[in-house]
């Protein structure tokens, strides 16, 4: 297991708890996500099956497609 963040308060479950809060709370992060979510969504997005020739493939980009 690779564990590539030093602070022990932003590892595992009491991370995500931490990164949720600023999200929540900190009106600088939360306008820089929304930022970043808002490019994400304006952008045109294509999902092409992996193998052509397999159904499963070409069902699970379908799916991804649908709005």
């Amino acid at each position: 297991m690779i564990r590539e963040e030093f602070l022990r308060e932003l590892q595992g479950r009491r991370g995500m708890r931490t990164y949720r809060e600023m999200a929540d709370n900190d009106d600088i992060v939360g306008a820089f996500l929304y930022a970043i979510k808002s490019l994400a969504r304006g952008v045109e997005w294509t999902v092409k099956p992996f193998d052509a020739d397999e159904q499963a493939d070409i069902e699970n980009a379908e799916y991804w497609l649908c709005p």
